[in-house]
């Protein structure tokens, strides 16, 4: 029973935190862009933290999902090799601060993209749609 709640507290926080902070959504309405994601992962608490690791894990997990079924090679280091939350968490911030010009696209294309050139994994293309248009900001 707790795990459900905390899951559900989790998918709460995933979908406030945007509109909380103050935060942009990107040009697909509702979704956190990295600008979010950032705010978030750099946040003062415990809960920010997280928000972001849980986050960016299920972004790690839905993109294995994914390259399994496209066939390609899974994104991750070396066999052996345990990958932590933390560890996915520090490789997005990084990529985040780097490149900066990319933050209102989809938090979730960023997320792929930072795990992805961490291990230079052959990625597949997001969709024009969410890298064409410019961001949507949140209500207010």
């Amino acid at each position: 029973m707790s795990r459900w709640w905390f899951a559900g507290l989790v998918v709460t926080g995933l979908t406030l935190a945007p509109l909380a902070s103050g935060e942009e959504t990107s040009n697909i309405t509702g979704l956190m862009t990295g600008n979010a994601l950032l705010a978030t992962c750099q946040g003062p608490g415990f809960i920010q933290k997280g928000t972001c690791i849980g986050y960016v894990e299920g972004v790690y997990d839905y993109l294995a999902v994914i390259l399994n079924y496209l066939g390609k090679k899974q994104c991750r280091p070396e066999k052996g090799q345990v990958l932590r939350g933390r560890q996915l968490m520090d490789i997005v911030i990084n990529y985040l601060r780097e490149h900066p010009e990319q933050r209102d696209l989809s938090a979730a294309w960023l997320v792929t993209y930072a795990i992805g050139s961490a291990w230079h994994c052959d990625l597949p293309l997001p969709p024009a749609n969410v890298v064409a248009r410019p961001s949507l900001s949140a209500p207010r």
